[in-house]
């Protein structure tokens, strides 16, 4: 399992996205409000971006609308449905249909971004996981009952089938009878970080710290949903440095983590301290010349920092590393363009 990274590039400017109750009756179609928050890209650049909810029941009927910002940021709040039909009108013209279905707890806001066009201007990564059920087996519970593991084992089944709802519900059931149960609040914890629930994934993957405090991948999940949730919450700068404490602490338990340095990179470049996320990044690569998202990151950096020949090296040795990358196509457009405004003295 892996968690997605994403940063969107657009004639070099830059957006990063850090693109991962207990009962079942909580999951009734009729729940206290949810609020739907993210952003929408387009290939091409628009005027205007209307967002519509609709009941997926009763087509053509609006129960929530929006118009996003001038930066694509959209909110939709007050939803009080599990699955919705959302489409996106860009400059008048009616894109297609997407389905929505929120499994985050009530009351919370689940993040969803949107593209709409041919080529999307993205990277996209994925940051390794640990497999939910290691832990140090002298911190963690060592009886769960057999029932408990069938039902358990039947939420990876309904995972495995794509019924993200069906596979949270059967371990949000589990939570009251094994509350000590490690890989319990692991994997729930990833669920809701897949479906953008980052303050659901966040108390879970607290909890699972709290069961293994010897591990540091708790902690770097932990870190890593409030760098993803933290995009345009009014206390962003709070779920930072809540987020750069858990990495700290993670590093003080396995100082040689390259991803832990990645994230701590990111957390800093999204907190505007650029010396100290390009030093992250840079000892991220130290410990593995070859992971692609701190390659990318620092080069994102540089672009940002309008060091253009930092930046091409960069990239011209992600290529080389990873020559058969999805993003290989945008990494060279990226490549061309750099290399043109610097021959043509264009200042970009």
């Amino acid at each position: 399992m892996f968690s997605r990274v994403t940063f969107v590039t657009l004639g070099f400017a830059m957006f990063i996205e850090i693109l991962f109750f207990g009962q079942v009756a909580a999951y009734a179609q009729i729940s206290p409000a949810f609020a739907l928050r993210g952003r929408v890209t387009t290939s091409i650049p628009a005027k205007s971006i209307r967002i519509v909810a609709e009941n997926p029941k009763t087509k053509g009927v609006a129960v929530a609308e929006t118009t996003a910002d001038e930066n694509g940021n959209y909110e939709l709040a007050n939803l009080t449905f599990r699955s919705y039909r959302v489409i996106a009108w860009i400059d008048g013209k009616k894109q297609d249909s997407r389905n929505l279905e929120i499994v985050c707890r009530p009351g919370t806001v689940m993040k969803k971004n949107f593209f709409y066009g041919k080529n999307e201007p993205a990277f996209t990564f994925y940051f390794p996981l640990e497999d939910p059920e290691v832990a140090d087996v002298e911190e963690v519970q060592p009886s769960v009952s057999a029932a408990v593991m069938k039902e358990y084992a039947k939420a990876l089944e309904e995972y495995a089938s794509r019924n993200m709802r069906g596979a949270v519900q059967r371990l949000e059931s589990l939570l009251g009878r094994a509350p000590n149960f490690y890989a319990l609040h692991t994997r729930l914890g990833m669920l809701y970080e897949q479906s953008g629930c980052y303050s659901d994934a966040d108390t879970e993957f607290s909890r699972a710290s709290d069961l293994s405090p010897r591990s540091s991948q708790p902690l770097l999940n932990l870190a890593r949903v409030q760098i993803q949730g933290s995009e345009g919450m009014p206390d962003e700068r709070e779920s930072l440095s809540l987020a750069l404490e858990n990495i700290r602490r993670a590093l003080a338990l396995k100082p040689s983590s390259a991803v832990a340095h990645c994230l701590a990179g990111t957390a800093y470049a999204r907190s505007s301290l650029e010396a100290d996320a390009e030093t992250s990044f840079k000892q991220a690569l130290e410990l593995d010349n070859e992971m692609p998202a701190a390659r990318l990151m620092l080069a994102c950096l540089y672009m940002r920092q309008k060091k253009w020949t930092d930046s091409l090296e960069n990239l011209g040795t992600y290529l080389e590393d990873h020559p058969f990358a999805e993003d290989r196509v945008l990494v060279k457009s990226l490549i061309s363009e750099i290399t043109d405004k610097l021959l043509s003295s264009d200042p970009i």
